[in-house]
Order: structure tokens, then sequence, then C-alpha cells
């Protein structure tokens, strides 16, 4: 059954990995956002991350301490998360 669901009237969720206590969010309108989801029934937005001219994000993997996201226009980035709250 569903727990929550996390108002995205701001942006546009095209993918999402997790991790521990936060999700990050592929947003097409060039953001990779990281909520917090350690108590299900109220996430919040943490962290916003702004792409290169605004692009797309389309996927998100997470790899070990590494977060690939692609995008549309500007190939992919590579995160550190390790603290997802500095990166």
């Amino acid at each position: 059954s569903i727990l929550f669901t996390f108002d995205t009237d701001n942006f546009t969720a095209y993918d999402v990995e997790t991790n521990g206590y936060y999700a990050y969010v592929a947003d097409y309108n060039g953001y990779l956002r990281v909520i917090n989801v350690f108590n299900p029934l109220e996430p919040y937005e943490v962290e916003e991350l702004r792409f290169q001219f605004n692009s797309a994000a389309l996927s998100v993997r997470l790899y070990g301490r590494y977060l690939y996201v692609g995008t549309v226009s500007d190939g992919f980035y590579i995160f550190d998360v390790a603290d997802p709250l500095q990166m």
C-alpha cells in the first residue's frame, strides 16, 4: 500500500534512486533533488543541485558512494554522496 506521495508540483520526477535516508530524484527541469525519506510519512527536500544549461536529468544510478546522473544535453554527472548534505 502507498504510505505517502511527495508533492512534485514544482518539478517533474523522472527517476529515483535511494540510499539509506535519502532519495535522489532526477528532475526534468534541470535539477538533482535530494529528499530525506527517514520518515516515509513526512519526506522533505534537503538539497537541490542545478545542472549546467538547465539540462533535464533523466536517470540516476547509485554505485557505492557515487551517484551517476544522466542528462539530456550535458552527458552525465558523477556525485560523491558519502555526505548527501555536502554534495
